[in-house]
């Protein structure tokens, strides 16, 4: 399930977006969350966004999950990236991304793709 960001968007704000996950096999496997953010008519500067995120994660219901902070790399300009290993069957993604002031106004396009891999 993914709760998406909303379609307008102000500069100097910050939007929530949330992604849950089921682990079926209930093993440890790597999780690659790339975010890739483009401008219809344009460049994007680094630093114009910024993005972080919490996972929760729990094994059985209702037990309280652990949280874990991810730390996004902007590997290029407007396009972030987190790599780490998840163990819990149940995960929420919670993921926040950040305008800067300086952003320029148009018409941008946000791609998250999230790779699950179990070790082999």
């Amino acid at each position: 399930m993914v709760k998406g960001l909303p379609e307008t968007m102000w500069i100097g704000s910050a939007y929530e977006m949330e992604l849950m996950f089921l682990n079926p096999k209930s093993q440890t496997f790597g999780m690659d969350v790339t975010m890739e953010i483009t401008k219809e008519d344009g460049a994007i500067d680094f630093g114009d966004f910024s993005l972080a995120g919490t996972l929760y994660a729990y094994d059985t219901p209702p037990k309280e999950p652990s949280s874990f902070d991810i730390s996004f790399t902007e590997t290029s300009s407007g396009t972030f990236q987190f790599e780490g290993w998840v163990e819990e069957r149940f995960n929420h993604l919670n993921l926040t991304v950040s305008l800067s002031p300086y952003v320029k106004p148009g018409t941008y396009t946000f791609t998250l793709t999230v790779t699950l891999q179990y070790k082999t």
